[in-house]
């Protein structure tokens, strides 16, 4: 599952990407190239400017990389580093790392509770307001292959 632009797996995303955009790369700590991102994305035929704000085309119900992607794996690593770069608030930030071993058949079934959350958090998102940009990481694997 590839994690895609704007912090989550945009398989569902809100309608308003966002109303300024100086504004919000000023928020959510970014460089002011976002201007250029979004025209780039409105070049795509991902965005529209329309009403003084931008906005997903609605012919564009999903931004997600395919986990086939060559660019997921990069697309993982960069929010990987960003989520772990920036200061932590302990009051908001949830940061977790774990080494185990585990029998086969819990393997299996803790791999498809991950997955189910991860649907169930898209869903969650789909129906959500857009005021905070997040980022959800989530690996899970055996160490050696």
């Amino acid at each position: 599952m590839g994690v895609g632009l704007w912090g989550g797996s945009i398989g569902h995303r809100p309608r308003e990407v966002l109303h300024e955009p100086k504004t919000a790369a000023t928020r959510y700590r970014v460089r002011s190239e976002l201007s250029a991102s979004l025209r780039e994305l409105e070049v795509w035929g991902l965005v529209e400017f329309r009403n003084q704000k931008w906005h997903y085309r609605d012919e564009c119900p999903s931004l997600h990389l395919d986990a086939q992607s060559h660019l997921s794996r990069v697309n993982n690593f960069n929010w990987r580093s960003f989520a772990l770069s920036r200061p932590s608030d302990p009051a908001t930030d949830v940061h977790n790392s774990a080494v185990f071993t585990i029998s086969r058949s819990d393997y299996q079934r803790l791999q498809e509770d991950v997955i189910n959350f991860i649907a169930a958090q898209r869903s969650k998102i789909s129906r959500s307001g857009s005021e905070e940009l997040c980022v959800f990481c989530c690996d899970f694997g055996p160490v050696a292959r």
